[in-house]
């Protein structure tokens, strides 16, 4: 992998959290109101990889 930069996504799923985690940097609290589907969430996994993502950090909820 010399010569080839790595390239990541962080995907914040919902903001629907009650928490408050010190090392969480997301205003979470209520859902958003138009949140993807699991087909729509499937074809976001599917464009990450087509535009080659390595990997991807998932937070949120």
């Amino acid at each position: 992998m010399r010569g080839r930069r790595r390239t990541y996504a962080v995907w914040e799923l919902t903001l629907a959290c009650n928490l408050a985690c010190g090392h969480c940097g997301s205003r979470a609290g209520a859902r958003r109101p138009a949140e993807l589907s699991t087909a729509q969430a499937l074809d976001v996994v599917a464009q990450l990889d087509a535009v080659g993502i390595d990997e991807v950090t998932l937070i949120g909820g």
